[in-house]
């Protein structure tokens, strides 16, 4: 992924308490930095770092997010934003999140 990226992990719908959010990254190079957020889906509002502010993700990474509980109301993006340099590892998330409906 290019500097400014934005990688989008997983779509939720309307309703769901996020509980939690994990994200392992390989090496990704030189330089790089992730930051998980959020983005509904009509591209208003969101935050690109509400679950995990940007941090160094050059070498293997386990990062899990103490952010508050965040309830979402319309179908939304979990993002990973790339920054610092170009990315060329794996990343895998696990999302924690309770559906309960709209």
């Amino acid at each position: 992924a290019q500097i400014g990226d934005v990688v989008y992990l997983g779509k939720l719908p309307g309703g769901t308490k996020i509980t939690g959010v994990q994200v392992n990254n390989a090496a990704m190079g030189a330089g790089v930095t992730l930051a998980t957020g959020y983005l509904p889906v009509s591209e208003t509002g969101g935050n690109a770092a509400y679950f995990l502010p940007a941090a160094a993700a050059s070498s293997l990474g386990v990062r899990r997010s103490d952010a508050f509980v965040l309830t979402i109301t319309q179908d939304t993006y979990i993002t990973l934003t790339v920054a610092g340099g170009v990315a060329t590892g794996a990343v895998e998330a696990i999302i924690d999140y309770v559906y309960s409906g709209q």
